[in-house]
């Protein structure tokens, strides 16, 4: 369940590189190793889009998986990137690489997840007149600015459960990644498609009560988590008393459009739970000031904050007493059913929750008949440059109130009970 992991530590004073999403806009345009004087390595044309940064002196550096290198501004457009809405779900048509002459396809929701089915078709045959063609299906996760298919489905069928084909298939190596820029357009690093026919309306925007899988107009919900006693024991004599696992209660306010303003947490290996942190969170349009302390040092963050229908994006600074301060770069998606699939939280990560000691906790959960509710779940602890890791647990004795919200629920790690959640919730 443990494994050890090198961290790479970024510090407030750290430069970041600022990167901007690029379209060409010519075809043929030559790719170089490196600006002006450095050998051509590749070619690309105007179905191809990335994200870029500035190499000065009308340079642009690039990174896609078929070539990368430099490339002149003049064959490029920095174009402003939208947010992905239910509303780009329906019929497309669009571009591809040569031979590729015209693509057709449809995006669609299916057991939570994006389901791309795209048909490219070449020009016809010099011999007997026919159009080539080629199908690809691509199963993936909505984001803020789009879309991240993560598996290549084939064959694929429409009557058997989308699930079940991609754990078949397996993971791609690398997520085939689609943004929505400025005119309303998806486009990967080498395909561009456009909407024809919508089948799906826009919804509302992403707020802190959905990275909590919160559900209805909750004002305020308290979350209680317990391990058994005589586990906490064995694992903190394991670990020298450094095991991330301990029982903690976590209060967390919203504001009626679902905004977090108020957070306190507990924590304890054993015995009575004491006060770790507690925060307030004051908005002014997109920019967010939290203010508090964390194990009794001031604590103070500063960030934007980008919500769009599927993602929350946060970017900013933070600094917890006088030894600890960092940049704040990180976001959070839901489904398509609206709740995660996988999400990370971090003591160094707005809304800055804590679900145990360490660094960060990461959960990846699975649905059944319900959607909303995950059947089950794996989740790991960082801690002091180590990983604890828990898969394979099963969700078991859920209850839920009349707006489906969970308020008890069990966790079993081999048939063993791990933990024991209650969640009280008060609504507006």
């Amino acid at each position: 369940m443990k494994k050890m992991f090198l961290m790479a530590a970024l510090c407030s004073a750290a430069a970041l590189q600022a990167q901007d999403y690029y379209v060409v806009t010519g075809d043929n345009v030559n790719v170089r190793s490196q600006p002006v004087t450095g050998k051509v390595v590749g070619k690309v044309s105007s179905v191809n889009s990335f994200t870029g940064w500035d190499a000065g002196n009308g340079w642009v550096n690039f990174r896609i998986p078929s070539v990368s290198g430099a490339i002149s501004d003049k064959f490029v457009r920095k174009v402003a990137l939208r947010d992905f809405s239910r509303s780009m779900l329906g019929e497309y048509m669009g571009k591809a690489p040569k031979p590729v002459s015209y693509s057709m396809g449809t995006l669609s929701a299916r057991e939570g997840y994006v389901v791309l089915q795209v048909t490219d078709y070449t020009e016809p045959d010099g011999g007997n007149g026919q159009r080539g063609h080629m199908s690809h299906v691509y199963a993936g996760i909505p984001n803020k600015d789009g879309i991240s298919f993560t598996h290549y489905l084939y064959p694929y069928s429409e009557d058997k459960s989308l699930t079940e084909q991609m754990a078949e298939a397996g993971a791609l190596e690398q997520p085939y990644d689609f943004v929505v820029t400025e005119e309303g357009k998806l486009r990967a690093c080498d395909r561009v498609l456009e909407l024809q026919k919508s089948a799906g309306s826009q919804g509302a925007k992403m707020t802190e009560r959905d990275i909590y899988m919160l559900k209805g107009n909750v004002k305020q919900a308290r979350l209680i988590r317990v391990y058994p006693e005589n586990m906490m024991k064995s694992l903190q004599e394991e670990e020298n008393g450094n095991h991330p696992l301990c029982n903690f209660s976590n209060v967390m306010r919203f504001s009626p459009d679902g905004r977090i303003t108020y957070y306190e947490g507990k924590k304890s290996t054993v015995g009575k739970l004491e006060q770790v942190d507690s925060f307030t969170y004051t908005y002014n349009g997109k920019k967010v000031s939290v203010d508090g302390k964390r194990y009794g040092q001031p604590f103070q963050a500063a960030y934007t904050r980008e919500a769009g229908e599927f993602g929350i994006r946060y970017e900013g600074n933070f600094r917890a007493g006088e030894l600890s301060a960092g940049l704040i770069d990180c976001q959070y998606a839901v489904n398509m059913d609206g709740v995660p699939f996988h999400v990370m939280y971090g003591s160094t990560m707005p809304p800055f929750v804590a679900y145990g000691n360490g660094e960060g906790y990461e959960a990846t959960f699975r649905y059944g008949e319900n959607s909303t509710l995950p059947e089950s779940m794996d989740f790991s602890f960082d801690y002091g440059g180590d990983s604890w890791n828990y898969d394979g647990c099963e969700i078991r004795a859920v209850k839920t109130d009349e707006h489906g919200n969970w308020t008890e629920r069990m966790v079993y790690v081999d048939g063993q009970p791990i933990f024991k959640e209650v969640q009280t919730i008060v609504y507006y």
